[in-house]
Order: C-alpha cells, then sequence, then structure tokens
C-alpha cells in the first residue's frame, strides 16, 4: 500500500468574517470537504458555526498561495437528468391561466402549491387536467418601486423554485410584498432587473 502525496491548502470557511484553515490533503475536493480539520488561522476564540469553504488557495512551491477556481474543489453537482433528486408540482394543462394544486386548497397560484419529490410523484394520480412540472432553482433581482425607494437604487434579491423565469420573477415578486411593513397593491411594481438559474451567492468581495 503507497500513500498519495499531499499538498498544502489554505481554505477560507465564512464564520461571520473570513477566517483561514491550513489544510494537507491529496487534492483541494478533499481539502474543501475536510477545512475543519486543518490548523486554524484567524481568530484566537474557538470557531463558531460556519457555512462552509467559500475559497480554496493552493501553495506553491515559493510558499505563495494560488487562488483554484471552484470547479477544482467544490463538490460536483448532481446529474441534470438525475430525477431522483428532482421536485416537481402539479400544473393545470387546460386553464385560462397558470395554476398549480394544493391537496388542501386546489387550484391557485405556484407560492401555494404542494411540492412532491420522486417517489411521491410515481405513488399519487394527477388531478383532472393536471400535468407533473420540475421545479428549478432561480436567482432573482428585483427594483423596489419608487414609492418605496427613497434612493432610487434600493434592490431585492432571493432564491426562488419556479418552473421558468418567468414564474420565479413571479414568485419572487410575492416574496417582495411579503415583507413590506406597507400593503403593496400590485406585486409587479417590483421591477425585475435580473433573473440566473441556480442559487447564486455573491463572491467575497476582499482577500488576503
Amino acid at each position: 500500500m503507497t500513500n498519495a502525496a499531499t499538498k498544502t491548502y489554505l481554505v477560507t470557511v465564512i464564520e461571520r468574517c473570513l477566517v483561514f484553515y491550513e489544510v494537507e490533503a491529496e487534492d483541494a475536493r478533499t481539502a474543501a470537504e475536510n477545512w475543519q480539520y486543518g490548523l486554524f488561522d484567524g481568530r484566537d476564540d474557538e470557531a463558531l458555526e460556519a457555512e462552509g469553504a467559500c475559497s480554496v488557495r493552493e501553495q506553491q512551491a515559493d510558499g505563495s498561495y494560488r487562488k483554484l477556481p471552484e470547479s477544482e474543489w467544490r463538490e460536483e453537482p448532481p446529474a441534470s437528468n438525475d430525477t431522483a433528486n428532482l421536485r416537481h408540482v402539479i400544473r393545470e394543462a387546460n386553464h385560462e391561466e397558470t395554476v398549480y394544486w394544493s391537496n388542501n386548497t386546489g387550484w391557485g397560484c405556484l407560492a401555494a402549491a404542494d411540492i412532491f419529490n420522486a417517489s411521491e410523484r410515481n405513488a399519487l394520480r394527477l388531478p383532472l387536467g393536471g400535468q407533473w412540472v420540475a421545479l428549478k432553482p432561480y436567482s432573482v433581482l428585483l427594483h423596489y418601486p419608487d414609492y418605496l425607494d427613497d434612493t432610487g437604487y434600493e434592490t431585492f434579491y432571493t432564491f426562488v423554485d419556479a418552473t421558468d423565469a418567468i414564474e420565479a420573477v413571479a414568485v419572487a415578486q410575492r416574496e417582495a410584498v411579503a415583507v413590506q411593513a406597507i400593503e403593496i397593491d400590485d406585486a409587479a411594481d417590483f421591477r425585475p432587473l435580473l433573473v440566473t438559474e441556480g442559487h447564486q451567492r455573491s463572491e467575497p468581495l476582499f482577500d488576503k
């Protein structure tokens, strides 16, 4: 049995602030997954509850660290054709407007719909006129309406699950309305600025 050679990695972890762990590992992905076993560097107090690795750097021959792209260390997402991990809703196929099924209230908006996993989908019978539709993750950036925005630059950013980008905007608009202190007559007053597929989190804006 041979022992694989290891390299030194510097793993950055978000713990209310950026801290660093020096990790000995065979590759970057292993370092990212086992950062908690590395040598802590960044604070004198004990580590707080963390969100996981947010960047990985590989030590070079001259002692410096090279920041690695996420593709080298972040866990690969499940394949898009992995239907076992998909979540579904039931959509009305023959209706003047698009509606979704709730076991408690019947047809209504996507926000009120029941979400079913693969096993539930296989066990359930569709209501009359319904069809299965897979949900996908989206990130949505909305601009506040003028009457709620003193600066002209205030935005609302959220992660949603929806059947398509149009529905993702509608779900995000309803979320934006729900958190306001005053009553909003029209959720469409929150204008969409950006919609991307996937839940996109910001990268740190400062580095060690």
